[in-house]
């Protein structure tokens, strides 16, 4: 990655002129943080393996203390991306004797970023001073020295076994089969904690000084929190054990074995008394007839009474119920399918856009549909929340261990919220008064469902976001912040009309269809005819208009300041596909 000329410096040379034309690159720009001497960086995406390449150079005649700060902040930057990041460098470091103070600060400052070194043996005379740092574990790459003959430090090459988020790289040979994860175990945790225990939160102190704002405010804080627990919880591969087929709900037994040869035995008599023309045949045939209605019905029985156990032993019922009738209508012949993520992704965004440009104007406004509705007396404003209620609603989250985008859990938020609640709910508030929603927290995986038809094609899947569990922590606590207060206001002003179902206390979907039922049956009680108009609005939520919201939120009573803050959550909103393990690029 590095060339180094007689009477030159070394520089990183820019790696997207040496990829190869075929593998789908985008480069990453860090020229924010290159100080000529001091750090000179440039950085590169694998797209399809979700990885950064970064090369990167420090001149032994530039500022060290530059270089640490900036490094930080660069690599911060990418470690929160959630990819596997690879940094080789000329560091003019020495990184194995660690026999100064700057030695020892940069090791430091590799831990706290969970990045190892690669390369333990001297690369220039004596010394280690070139490196590849890695944020994965050793069992998924290989390196090796390689003497070029063209410069004084000596090369190296690494091998990654992976292609995308944990998945093995076809070229991988071990036989087995891993994915990356951080473990959640007391250990970790605990470590978490004490660590969060002495942080200063320094960022808060900046923000108070005026010397930030208050995007820099949440971002700096949120990243923060997120690499100390990858520093606690490093990535660490694992064994991705093929998940056994469900076996069928076995309900035959020898019982039923017994009757059906008793069954099979007595037909056999009858065939042979009809056979022979014996005047028994009749009787024979109305014996093997009982027995063969009483072995049907003992194996409805047994069959129902199986299944019926296995859905009250089962944890989640209603998933046991639709797992014995998909193995009742499955046909066997399942066709095989190879889906790419991020084809599916780009598809599930285009056709949103093609059908809203696809709707055609109205001379109607949203004021004309509103109305003589009461407009409130009072105005919304975002409320001051305390630490108490931040607490409260963290510990109204599930206890899951499923892990978000930045490999957080409700678990590991639940543990470490109460040595974080008075920080985070001081970052909550300024983004309540500021009108802020992190980008960070607007990232949601899709889940692409089958409808019918042709396996093959996108159209023919429904897009599905996975809110409960892989929308990141953070933004469900602050969510549930906001519709407090907003459903507060709503309810005491009497703004939701009768009609309004979903998504409110005591008016769910099922209380709308029960409503319907009863109107129905006291309309027929009455004599009266009931006409039902049933809607299938496509892609309804997707196609709402935001100013159109926005508005009628003002018109309702919400102060322009308190809209910016709904702006800002509806707005620039990501979204990636995961399909078999295997993630597309997040994308907008």
């Amino acid at each position: 990655m590095f060339l180094k000329q007689r009477g030159f410096f070394a520089f990183p040379i820019n790696i997207y002129k040496l990829i190869k034309q075929d593998i789908n690159y985008k480069v990453i720009n860090l020229e924010r943080f290159s100080i000529e001497m001091d750090i000179e960086i440039c950085c590169v995406q694998l797209i399809e393996q979700n990885m950064y390449i970064v090369s990167l150079y420090r001149s032994p005649q530039g500022n060290i203390d530059s270089f640490f700060h900036n490094f930080e902040q660069a690599m911060k930057e990418l470690l929160i991306k959630n990819a596997m990041v690879a940094i080789c460098g000329d560091f003019n470091i020495e990184m194995t004797a660690l026999r100064s103070q700057n030695s020892i600060y940069f090791s430091n400052l590799l831990k706290s970023l969970n990045l190892n070194c690669t390369v333990k043996t001297p690369t220039h005379i004596n010394s280690c001073i070139d490196n590849i740092l890695v944020n994965f574990t050793n069992n998924l790459y290989y390196i090796s020295s390689l003497e070029g003959h063209f410069a004084d430090h000596i090369s190296h090459v690494m091998q990654v076994y992976r292609d995308h988020r944990g998945e093995p790289s076809k070229n991988y040979n071990s036989g087995c089969n891993k994915i990356l994860i951080r473990k959640q175990t007391e250990n970790q945790i605990n470590l978490f904690i004490n660590l969060l225990k002495y942080e200063k939160w320094e960022m808060i102190n900046r923000f108070n000084s005026g010397m930030i704002t208050v995007d820099v405010l949440f971002d700096n804080f949120f990243k923060h929190f997120v690499n100390l627990w990858h520093y606690c919880s490093p990535l660490v591969s694992k064994s991705n054990k093929c998940r056994v087929k469900k076996k069928k709900v076995q309900w035959y037994n020898q019982d039923l074995a017994k009757e059906k040869d008793y069954m099979l035995s007595l037909y056999n008599v009858y065939k042979n008394l009809r056979d022979s023309r014996s005047e028994h045949a009749l009787l024979a045939y109305n014996t093997y007839l009982g027995c063969k209605r009483n072995y049907r019905s003992e194996l409805k029985r047994a069959k129902r009474q199986a299944c019926e156990s296995y859905i009250e032993a089962a944890p989640n019922k209603c998933k046991a119920a639709w797992e014995i009738i998909k193995q009742e209508n499955s046909s066997g012949n399942s066709q095989a399918v190879t889906l790419d993520p991020k084809r599916i992704n780009d598809f599930f965004l285009n056709s949103v856009h093609q059908l809203s440009n696809s709707i055609p104007p109205t001379n109607t406004s949203y004021y004309d549909l509103l109305g003589d509705r009461s407009v409130p007396s009072e105005t919304f404003f975002w409320q001051t929340v305390e630490p108490n209620e931040v607490e409260k609603i963290t510990a109204k989250l599930s206890n899951s261990k499923s892990m978000d985008f930045y490999w957080m859990s409700n678990y590991l938020v639940k543990k470490t919220i109460p040595f974080i609640k008075e920080p985070l709910t001081f970052v909550f508030n300024k983004c309540l008064e500021f009108g802020y929603f992190s980008d960070l927290l607007k990232i949601s995986k899709v889940i692409p469902i089958y409808k019918k038809g042709d396996k093959q094609l996108p159209q023919n899947y429904r897009p599905v976001s996975i809110v409960l569990l892989k929308t990141p922590i953070f933004s469900k606590i602050l969510e549930s912040l906001m519709h407090k207060q907003l459903s507060f206001y709503f309810k005491t002003f009497n703004l939701f009309t009768e009609s309004q179902f979903g998504f409110r206390k005591g008016r769910s979907t099922t209380t709308a269809v029960m409503n319907i039922v009863n109107y129905s049956l006291n309309a027929v009680d009455n004599k009266e005819s009931v006409t039902l108009s049933l809607l299938d609005l496509s892609k309804a939520f997707d196609c709402v208009p935001f100013g159109i919201i926005l508005n009628k939120l003002h018109f309702y009573g919400l102060s322009k300041h308190s809209c910016m803050l709904i702006n800002s959550y509806m707005t620039n909103r990501k979204q990636y596909v995961s399909i078999q393990r295997k993630n597309s690029p997040v994308e907008t």
